[in-house]
C-alpha cells in the first residue's frame, strides 16, 4: 500500500470501546480516509466537532468463499433488466445516497463536506461506484473504499425496485472473479445475509482484512 498519512489530529483509543468507537478526531480528506480504512475503521457520526470512527465487534462480511447470488435476482440478472457501470458517476452516486429516503434513519450521516474526500480517493483509484441505468438515467448505485482485495461497501441508493441490489450483485461477482477476497459490510443487515453475509469477530475481520490489503 502507499505510505498515505491521516491530517489532523487524532484521539485513537488504546482499546475500542464497546460501542464500536475506534478513534476521534482527524478530516474526510482522502488522505485521512485511506489512512482509516486502511486500519478497519470508518466514519459513523460527528459530534462536538469531532468524527467518530468506528472499529465494531462482531463485524458483518462477505467472502469470496461466502458470497452467493440471491435467487430471486437470478432471472433479472439473466435477462439484464439495467444496464451496469462502474465508476461512471462517483460523485452523483454519493449525492443520490445521502439525499435518499431511509425508514430507519431521520436524516443522513452523508455530509455534505465528505463527498471531496472520497471523490479524491476515487481519482486515486481507491474508491468505487457501481451503478445501475434504465433508459439513460441513472436509478440505483452504491460507492465505497476498495484497497487491493478489499472493499468497504459505504451506502446505497435505489430508484427503481431491485436496482441497487442488481449493482450490488454485479459489482460483487467482477469483484470476486478479479480476485477480491472480502466486502466489509459494516453492521448486519438482512438484504447482505442474502449475499452470504455472516459476523465475524473484530480479531478474525482483522486477520482477513489486513491479509486482503496486502493482497495475500
Amino acid at each position: 500500500m502507499d505510505p498515505i498519512h491521516p491530517n489532523g489530529e487524532w484521539i485513537i483509543l488504546d482499546k475500542p470501546h464497546e460501542s464500536g468507537l475506534a478513534a476521534l478526531g482527524g478530516d474526510f480528506s482522502a488522505e485521512s480516509l485511506f489512512w482509516a480504512y486502511s486500519k478497519g475503521l470508518f466514519p459513523w457520526y460527528r459530534s462536538g466537532g469531532l468524527i467518530h470512527w468506528f472499529s465494531p465487534d462482531p463485524r458483518f462480511i462477505i467472502t469470496a468463499s461466502s458470497f452467493k447470488t440471491p435467487r430471486s435476482l437470478r432471472p433479472l440478472l439473466r435477462r439484464d433488466a439495467f444496464d451496469y457501470r462502474s465508476n461512471s458517476h462517483f460523485e452523483e452516486v454519493m449525492q443520490q445516497c445521502r439525499k435518499a429516503k431511509r425508514p430507519d434513519q431521520e436524516s443522513t450521516w452523508i455530509l455534505e463536506d465528505m463527498i471531496p474526500g472520497y471523490h479524491g480517493l476515487a481519482n486515486m483509484g481507491y474508491a468505487e461506484s457501481a451503478e445501475t441505468y434504465q433508459n439513460g438515467e441513472l436509478v440505483g448505485g452504491l460507492y465505497g473504499v476498495r484497497i487491493n482485495k478489499a472493499f468497504s461497501g459505504e451506502s446505497m441508493f435505489s430508484k427503481v425496485n431491485d436496482s441497487s441490489k442488481i449493482a450490488f450483485a454485479k459489482f460483487a461477482m467482477e469483484f470476486f472473479d478479479a480476485g477480491g477476497l472480502i466486502i466489509d459490510c459494516q453492521m448486519k443487515s438482512d438484504l447482505f445475509e442474502r449475499f452470504g453475509g455472516h459476523m465475524v469477530s473484530r480479531e478474525r475481520f482483522e486477520v482477513l482484512w489486513f491479509r486482503a490489503l496486502d493482497g495475500q
